[in-house]
């Protein structure tokens, strides 16, 4: 998990039984809540990183993968709250290198499909903000688990505003960390950058202009 200002008891208390380890990574939380957390800490099977906060996750997920021994990690948000159904059968799901969790909440009312089980070995992770997971040699062997084995996702509607804030901010950091991403708008909407930010950005990703293509 990763955490920033949040307890994570209630997904501990659920996940402890039937995983070998647990590792969360803590960005800057607040020292009572930190505390909070550490207190939940074994340091055997369960244990916490504080790590500086950048904004996002996912620069430091590689990181935080192969601090795991496990053949297969599932990553969970603190507001995520697995059902029995899934607790129940996790350990029973097969060969696979990536598992699509089915995720939903009646208070928005919305199922959706995420990729959260992973095999270590076989998936890569460049740091990207809304990646996928990249195979190191083939093709993934996915798999999409059943809706009883689904993930209970704690987000209400008093707090739906502050999530799409996040996705907002979130596009913002994908945009100057993915330059690919701005070139393909570009292209879709047949768009050019002023000469001197077009040579800008040669200067800064490698000589490559954003007005060309990949």
């Amino acid at each position: 998990m990763f955490t920033k200002d949040e307890v994570v008891e209630e997904v501990i208390a659920k996940m402890y039984e039937i995983v070998d380890e647990i590792l969360v990574i803590d960005f800057n939380s607040r020292d009572e809540i930190f505390k909070k957390n550490l207190e939940l800490s074994d340091r055997k099977k369960f244990q916490i990183i504080r790590l500086f906060d950048l904004g996002y996750i996912e620069i430091y997920r590689e990181y935080a993968f192969k601090k795991m021994k496990s053949q297969y990690i599932i990553n969970l948000d603190p507001d995520e709250i697995p059902s029995d159904g899934l607790i129940n059968n996790i350990r029973q799901l097969g060969n696979f290198d990536v598992a699509f969790i089915p995720r939903g909440n009646e208070e928005i009312d919305y199922i959706e499909y995420i990729p959260r089980i992973f095999k270590k070995e076989a998936i890569l992770w460049r740091g990207y903000i809304h990646e996928r997971p990249i195979m190191k040699d083939r093709k993934p062997i996915e798999i999409f688990l059943k809706k009883e084995y689904f993930i209970y996702h704690k987000a209400y509607r008093d707090t739906w505003k502050t999530e799409k804030g996040r996705e907002k901010r979130y596009t913002t950091i994908e945009c100057t960390t993915r330059p690919p991403i701005i070139r393909s708008f570009l292209e879709t909407y047949n768009l050019n950058l002023p000469d001197f930010l077009n040579k800008l950005a040669g200067k800064i990703f490698g000589n490559r202009p954003l007005n060309s293509r990949l």
